[in-house]
């Protein structure tokens, strides 16, 4: 890893944690898995470091899920701690923290390193154009899979290494021509980060128009009880006049950069 960057390069980290289930409240991180790389302003790979993990006991034994999803049992983590210490060290010299579902990963992190929880943190699974690109399944193992990679999902190890090696390819749609390639998706996640976005609620909608924004690629927020999607700000008032010419309510939307828009 170069100590030194060109003008314009960005250092990030990759981020995957396996937990003990889905609560960040009452569940615990039982793997970490960091990986740092330097990038150039276009998303080019300049150097990255090894994997960085580690396991730790959560005092309680794993759930028969949890255990067939990861594949750790109760004696693998006998005993082991997380150095949250050697964790920082780490996050803190990066521009960016990285997960392929970051609203997952940015919970657990910031309830256990209050002092991470003013990072920027972009997601490969949420600010990547998937579907446009030709990709209808965004799970890691499948973008892989259709990228000539393969690997054993579900270990933060595993995850950490895959994202790195889809993120540093070419970006290309699906059945493209290859010669149409450009920029990286590191590049391009680069790029969404930078940009922010607006986080679109859809408020009092009738139930029985939930169609309307699953077809628009809305999402269900259960604990706010709205429809929301995330779109750039050139979107926006395009997205309100079709709910206008819909009959529906006007949405609302809040701007948000890297640091808030996994936070809200």
């Amino acid at each position: 890893m170069p100590d030194e960057l060109p003008k314009g390069a960005r250092r990030v980290a990759l981020l995957d944690v396996e937990t003990t289930g889905l609560d960040p409240e009452n569940d615990a991180i039982i793997e970490l898995c960091l990986k740092h790389v330097s990038l150039g302003s276009d998303g080019s790979v300049l150097g990255h470091s090894r994997l960085y993990s580690w396991c730790e006991d959560p005092g309680v034994p794993l759930a028969p899920d949890i255990i067939r999803l990861t594949g750790l049992r109760d004696e693998d983590l006998k005993g082991q701690m997380i150095d949250d210490k050697a964790v920082m060290a780490i996050l803190s010299r990066c521009d960016l923290v990285v997960a392929h579902n970051a609203g997952f990963d940015i919970n657990f992190l910031d309830k256990r390193l209050p002092d991470a929880s003013h990072l920027p943190w972009a997601c490969s699974l949420a600010e990547i154009d998937w579907t446009a690109l030709g990709y209808p399944c965004r799970k890691l193992e499948h973008l892989v899979l259709e990228h000539g990679g393969f690997y054993d999902a579900h270990r933060a190890t595993s995850d950490v290494w895959a994202l790195f090696q889809l993120l540093q390819s070419q970006v290309r749609e699906r059945g493209g021509d290859p010669a149409a390639e450009s920029k990286t998706y590191f590049g391009a996640l680069l790029a969404s980060s930078d940009a922010g976005c607006v986080r679109v609620r859809a408020h009092g909608l009738p139930f029985d128009d939930k169609a309307f924004v699953k077809q628009r690629g809305y999402s269900w927020d259960a604990m706010k009880r709205v429809w929301f999607k995330d779109m750039p700000m050139a979107d926006y008032l395009a997205e309100k006049a079709i709910f206008a010419d819909a009959g529906h309510p006007e949405p609302t939307g809040t701007m948000l950069d890297a640091v808030s828009r996994y936070r809200v």
